[in-house]
């Protein structure tokens, strides 16, 4: 994505949400801040609708550590 120390990504997609008539889809951001030049911490809230179901509005908030997988 990007080495600035840190970043924030808009984020969006289509999900299923139990089967095939429960479709949905999800928009939201990833705010990343480095804590050394290899790991990352990051905050992703995000909205989720489900189709099928108007009533069913998800907020999800995920929060973690990111850092590479090999020699990059």
């Amino acid at each position: 994505y990007t080495e600035d120390k840190a970043a924030m990504f808009l984020t969006a997609g289509v999900g299923n949400y139990g089967g095939w008539s429960d479709m949905g889809f999800f928009a939201g951001f990833s705010y990343r801040t480095m804590v050394s030049p290899k790991v990352g911490i990051f905050v992703q809230p995000r909205f989720h609708m489900v189709m099928s179901d108007p009533g069913v509005n998800l907020i999800q908030v995920i929060v973690g550590a990111q850092m590479p997988l090999g020699n990059k």
